[in-house]
């Protein structure tokens, strides 16, 4: 009877959840941060399976630093189709309810990968449930091999799905991923026109050709900088380890055309990046953190800890590419004094920029870049630290 007792209080406390979690002891992969401003916390949504399908585990903070279990928000339902994969959930805010795009597929029936899409019509803790029919699965074009698709709303209001094509399926060339979106109706159940090709992944500069030779275009996520105005894309690929891009669309529209900075904005081996900005209005990047070159996605997929500490790293995602942006000196100033003050301002930046540059060469952190202005929630160096955010320096 005694260890009846003890047993069961041993099942109870282990099913209670969790509270007060550091960062460090929370294990994931492709980490997606939901502000919920209403209540005035942020959610961490991750994709779990147990053999028996896909499932979604939230996590809630107040501080980004301590994690409290809520708990599975989403069972997928008997015979649902979507049984293989089950990568990288990304949760959004959009016109009253949460919405949740995931990666899946079924390899038994030959349905490819493709993003669908669930909602929560209570909150961003669920429950979640199917809003694509089980007969076409994906919000993403039939036939294409896709992942990673993320959600984009225009100036218009209209709702976007941005996604990457795989180097190995079967609609790219010579192995090179590469970037698309396509329009969707405003309660994102079904598709609009046709699908639209942004880019190739040999466009850029930036990327290399890893395992088999393919060059991977991974979590393409778009939003437009409220100070500069520019609309900006974050995307993973290789350079030689996971790095991420900045590309910025010369005509403000997501149909680009657009233009690609020549080197990673990041390239530490991190990548799977998403922007948000925070409860104090600070902008942030959220970043998976130490993925090896995938000789195949499963294998590799392995859970790390969030773990991370702010540091001082130059990098933006604000200005244009190669081009930093200044605010101007008063305009009722002559025009002597105002060439004086931008040299001042120049000759400043140059050395601040150059004394971060050798702080971060000393501390084999990431070397800063000239137009950048992020400090970082970084992740350090080891290879099971997974996760960082990237805060707004001013």
């Amino acid at each position: 009877r005694l260890l009846l007792v003890a047993a069961s209080l041993f099942v109870f406390i282990c099913a209670k959840a969790q509270t007060h979690i550091p960062n460090d002891k929370i294990f994931c992969r492709d980490p997606f941060i939901t502000v919920d401003r209403e209540a005035k916390c942020y959610y961490l949504i991750l994709s779990r399976s147990d053999g028996k399908g896909g499932k979604l585990f939230a996590y809630k903070s107040t501080d980004l630093k301590y994690w409290d279990e809520v708990g599975y928000v989403f069972n997928m339902p008997e015979n649902y189709p979507g049984t293989d994969d089950w990568w990288a959930p990304d949760t959004y805010y959009y016109n009253g309810k949460y919405y949740c795009f995931v990666t899946v597929s079924n390899k038994e029936k030959g349905i490819l990968r493709g993003t669908t899409i669930l909602r929560s019509d209570n909150g961003p803790a669920g429950p979640y449930h199917t809003i694509i029919p089980d007969v076409k699965l994906h919000i993403t074009p039939f036939g294409m091999q896709c992942l990673d698709g993320a959600l984009y709303v225009d100036e218009k209001n209209d709702p976007w799905v941005v996604f990457c094509v795989e180097w190995n399926g079967p609609n790219v060339k010579d192995k090179v991923g590469e970037i698309w979106c396509q329009r969707l109706n405003k309660d994102l159940t079904k598709a609009i026109g046709a699908p639209q090709r942004l880019f190739a992944a040999n466009e850029a500069e930036w990327p290399m050709r890893i395992g088999e030779g393919g060059m991977i275009t991974d979590a393409s996520f778009v939003w437009r900088d409220k100070e500069s105005g520019n609309l900006l894309m974050l995307w993973s690929s290789f350079s030689p380890k996971y790095s991420i891009g900045q590309s910025i669309s010369k005509s403000g529209s997501i149909l680009g055309p657009w233009e690609h900075e020549k080197e990673p904005v990041f390239k530490n081996n991190g990548g799977h990046q998403m922007v948000f900005e925070d409860l104090e209005g600070n902008l942030k990047i959220s970043e998976d953190k130490g993925r090896q070159v995938p000789a195949d996605r499963i294998s590799n997929a392995k859970p790390c800890p969030v773990q991370g500490f702010f540091i001082p790293a130059r990098q933006s995602v604000r200005a244009k590419p190669d081009i930093m942006q200044r605010r101007p000196p008063p305009r009722n100033m002559p025009v002597r004094n105002r060439k004086r003050l931008l040299g001042f301002f120049s000759l400043a930046g140059a050395c601040v920029a150059e004394m971060l540059k050798l702080r971060a060469m000393q501390t084999n952190k990431i070397a800063p870049r000239k137009h950048c202005k992020t400090p970082g929630f970084h992740a350090g160096k080891n290879r099971s630290d997974i996760f960082r955010i990237m805060s707004d320096i001013f």
